[in-house]
């Protein structure tokens, strides 16, 4: 009898390994899926970017912040000068008043102001990619980012919360 109800408590025991591998691994495939999905599509978006773009007169600008709040976002551009646009990446930015926009700027040396090149909006997990083409043609010194009314300004008039070095 004995050695009946161990076997049984063998069984359960191999049972329920076995169903807890089986949730382990269901769970581990589903996030191995969600990694796959998200590199198919940086790989997508990284191939838009490149589409049509002679890459060998691609300047890239890596933009940083010194407020706080702000230095775990990350933006990149990737700009064209001689067709005079570029594209702006945006990831873990800050969620900012529903009545303020995110604004890009290009820095020209020559011009008095910064250049506007359009309104960025985030979508619900802080990432955007946008093409831009700036207002006016720029040689292109620097990028910023700041934060604008909605709908964005003509002149930065908001703080300049990213800027590339």
């Amino acid at each position: 009898r004995f050695r009946e109800v161990m076997a049984w408590a063998a069984a359960a025991v191999f049972a329920m390994g076995c169903v807890w591998f089986w949730k382990v691994s269901e769970t581990t495939g589903r996030r191995l899926a969600a990694a796959n999905q998200q590199i198919g599509t940086l790989e997508r978006d990284l191939a838009e970017a490149a589409r049509g773009l002679d890459l060998s007169r691609i300047e890239v600008a890596s933009l940083k912040s010194t407020i706080e709040e702000y230095r775990e976002g990350v933006a990149l551009v990737l700009w064209d000068a001689e067709k005079q646009e570029g594209v702006l990446k945006l990831e873990k930015m800050p969620r900012i008043p529903t009545e303020k926009d995110y604004q890009l700027w290009v820095v020209d040396p020559a011009q008095p102001n910064p250049v506007d090149a359009g309104v960025v909006r985030l979508d619900e997990n802080g990432f955007a990619r946008v093409r831009f083409k700036p207002s006016a043609a720029v040689t292109a010194g620097k990028f910023a980012i700041s934060v604008e009314r909605q709908g964005g300004v003509p002149v930065a008039q908001g703080p300049i919360v990213l800027v590339s070095q």
